[in-house]
């Protein structure tokens, strides 16, 4: 039997994942979005990568596996 998640909406395009999500797989997504942003212009939807803005996800709590690679990447102070 699966179990639901509560998750949030909100405008924009959002990776979200569980609080017990491996720090080391959050990394890898975040990274592996970062380093393949130009395949999003392959896809149906209207998605963009804007890296001044990515690690911004304003009430959302970022997790710490992605916030250590924005923080190395300096898209966090």
């Amino acid at each position: 039997m699966m179990t639901p998640i509560r998750t949030v909406v909100r405008t924009g395009t959002v990776v979200y994942g569980r609080a017990d999500m491996p720090d080391g797989f959050a990394y890898l997504v975040a990274k592996a979005l970062d380093e393949q942003q130009d395949l999003f212009q392959w896809t149906m939807g209207h998605y963009h990568y804007v890296r001044q803005r990515v690690a911004k996800a304003a009430d959302v709590p970022l997790h710490p596996g992605a916030a250590r690679y924005y923080r190395e990447w300096k898209y966090l102070p």
